[in-house]
């Protein structure tokens, strides 16, 4: 899903690892969460929430497990939900992943609330990958900020050079509501990225 260099084939395989894990071990909420990914990952909707719903059942204090559902429920349009299950680890765990910190950004951006969407993209981190300069950037694009933003598009541009002949693709591996990948991609042109 982030287009990484010789990936080609992963998902299958990672389906294959999974179906083995399942049989194995149907109860294990590690897997089934992963389970819920890769539905997710295949925009298998009703197999993704049914595998989410069961998830969500079971006594999980894991806040990187917890955080994932959330973060996929978001991104996949149940913003409420998944923001309930994210205000929930958020709260509650102090080390809790901080890429969890991209739903929330985009439930912002996709308010048009471009200043809260920005405090929360600056709180994303994770180290090279490219989400979190490109968050930063299509906030700052919409905020009229180009001279900031060119930073970001930098930062952007050194972890994923391609990414202008790919953003959409990119974009939509993980932001399943096509609207909001358009309203990233303006952001992102708006800031001075030429796609």
């Amino acid at each position: 899903a982030l287009d990484y260099p010789e990936s080609d084939g992963y998902l299958e395989k990672s389906i294959e690892l999974i179906d083995l894990a399942l049989k194995l071990d149907p109860d294990n909420y590690l897997v089934r969460i992963v389970n819920s990914v890769r539905f997710f990952l295949l925009d298998e909707k009703d197999r993704f929430l049914r595998e989410v719903n069961h998830c969500l059942s079971k006594n999980i204090g894991s806040p990187l497990m917890l955080g994932a559902l959330g973060l996929y429920l978001s991104v996949y349009g149940y913003w409420d939900r998944g923001k309930t299950v994210l205000d929930n680890v958020m709260s509650k765990n102090i080390g809790y992943p901080k890429y969890l910190h991209a739903p929330t950004c985009l439930n912002y951006y996709r308010q048009k609330k471009y200043e809260q969407a920005m405090t929360e993209a600056e709180k994303y981190e994770i180290q090279g990958v490219f989400w979190g300069p490109m968050l930063r950037a299509c906030c700052l694009g919409q905020l009229g900020k180009k001279t900031k933003a060119k930073a970001q598009i930098e930062d952007l541009l050194f972890l994923k050079p391609d990414f202008e002949s790919k953003a959409s693709y990119l974009i939509s591996n993980y932001v399943k509501e096509g609207d909001l990948v358009d309203e990233v991609l303006d952001g992102l042109r708006k800031a001075g990225l030429k796609m």
